[in-house]
């Protein structure tokens, strides 16, 4: 297997990140609001065995009405990893950027509030 070489967009700008075969890597950060705090938890795996980047997203967070948070789990094939154009003003050169084609596997909401509301 290979190395899997791809951009991510963090913390208001482009990454390249790489991992090795198996390879697993961590982004993490936590920040007060007026209200609570937020926080995101980015984790990107390069699984031999799928032949695939999978990435996990989790962000949390707490207000006034409590907690929430979000859970996605993504999956791009080591093949797709520079397949999508994007472009932002991050470095003021508007340079595209080639991302990974992220196909979503599972996701879930979770809402303190509206849990308690019956929703």
């Amino acid at each position: 297997m290979k190395n899997a070489r791809f951009w991510s967009y963090i913390n208001g700008a482009f990454v390249k990140i790489t991992l090795k075969p198996d390879q697993k890597m961590t982004w993490h950060m936590w920040e007060p609001t007026d209200e609570g705090f937020t926080a995101e938890i980015v984790t990107w795996e390069n699984d031999t065995y799928l032949n695939a980047v999978v990435r996990d997203v989790q962000t949390n967070g707490s207000d006034c009405d409590g907690q929430h948070g979000y859970y996605q789990t993504d999956v791009c094939s080591i093949n797709k990893l520079s397949s999508r154009s994007v472009s932002f003003d991050d470095d003021e050169t508007f340079r595209p950027k080639f991302v990974p084609e992220w196909q979503k596997q599972s996701s879930e909401v979770y809402d303190q509030f509206a849990q308690a509301a019956g929703y």
